[in-house]
C-alpha cells in the first residue's frame, strides 16, 4: 500500500493547524493594513460655519472650565506634603503571556503626576510565531478626578501610533485604583480604547485589571510587584488574554 499521499495529507493538515494556532499577530497586522487602505480610498467633504454669539458662548464655557481646573489643581498641590504621590513619577514594567497562542506582551510605561494633571507614555509590543505588532501610546493629558489617600479615579485622552500601518488614532482611557493597608496593596483597573473616526473602526480595546503589592519603601521610592491580566481586542475581531506580572515603581 502506498502511504505517501496519506502522509503528505497529514503533514499538510498539521501545517495548516499550526499556522491557524499562531496567526494572531499576523491577523492584527492584516486588519491594520486593510483599515489603512480603506481610509486612503475614502473621500469626504466637510465644512464648518459659526457666528459671533456661538463664539462668545464657548469662550464663557471654557473660562468656567479653566477656573474650575485651576481651583482643583491648587487644592491638590496644597496637600502634597501629606500626600507626596500627588507629585510623582511612576514607571511600569509589565510582562504578559497568552498560553493559548504562545504570545508575549511587553508594556512598559512612564507616567508623570502633578496634582490634577498627568501625562503617560507607553510602548505596547505583542509577539507570536508570526512576528510582532507595536504601538506607541501617549496619553497627552489625564485628569485625576479623584485623588485621595484611599482611592484614585482618572480619565485621559491622547494618541496611539501603529508602527506597521504608520497610522495614528485617538486614544481614550479611564482608570480606578484603591489603596489599602497603608498604601501597601493597590487593586486597580484601566480601560482604554482607540478610535478611527474615518472608518468607524475601533483599532484597539483594552481592559487591564491588576493588583500592586508594596515590597519596599524608601524615602523617595516605592517598589511594587504587580499581578493581573490584560485583555486586548484589535480591529473588533482579534482577541488576546494575557496573564501579567511586573514591577511598578514610584518616585515621590
Amino acid at each position: 500500500m502506498n502511504t505517501y499521499p496519506k502522509a503528505s495529507a497529514l503533514t499538510l493538515g498539521l501545517v495548516v493547524l499550526y499556522l491557524n494556532l499562531f496567526a494572531q499577530v499576523g491577523e492584527v497586522k492584516k486588519k491594520s493594513r486593510e483599515n489603512k487602505t480603506q481610509k486612503e480610498n475614502r473621500t469626504s467633504d466637510s465644512g464648518f460655519s459659526g457666528g459671533e454669539d456661538g463664539g462668545d458662548f464657548f469662550i464663557d464655557i471654557f473660562a468656567e472650565i479653566f477656573a474650575g481646573l485651576g481651583h482643583a489643581q491648587a487644592n491638590m498641590l496644597s496637600r502634597k506634603a501629606e500626600e507626596p504621590w500627588l507629585v510623582s513619577l511612576a514607571t511600569d514594567l509589565p510582562f504578559g503571556y497568552y498560553f493559548k497562542e504562545e504570545t508575549f506582551l511587553f508594556l512598559p510605561s512612564i507616567r508623570g503626576n502633578w496634582g490634577l494633571f498627568s501625562t503617560q507614555l507607553r510602548y505596547n509590543l505583542i509577539q507570536d510565531k508570526t512576528g510582532f505588532f507595536r504601538t506607541l501610546d501617549w496619553q497627552i493629558i489625564q485628569l485625576n478626578i479623584v485623588a485621595r489617600p484611599k482611592v484614585n479615579f482618572w480619565i485621559g485622552t491622547g494618541i496611539s501610533y501603529e508602527f506597521d500601518s504608520e497610522s495614528t488614532f485617538h486614544d481614550n482611557l479611564a482608570g480606578l485604583a484603591l489603596h489599602l493597608k497603608d498604601r501597601t496593596i493597590h487593586p486597580a483597573v484601566e480601560f482604554r480604547f482607540s478610535r478611527d473616526y474615518e472608518t468607524a473602526v475601533t483599532p484597539r480595546l483594552e481592559v487591564h485589571p491588576r493588583v500592586d503589592f508594596l515590597v519596599s519603601r524608601t524615602r523617595l521610592f516605592d517598589f511594587n510587584i504587580s499581578a493581573g491580566m490584560v485583555f486586548q481586542r484589535y480591529y473588533e475581531e482579534v482577541n488576546f488574554f494575557f496573564l501579567q506580572t511586573g514591577l511598578h515603581i514610584i518616585l515621590r
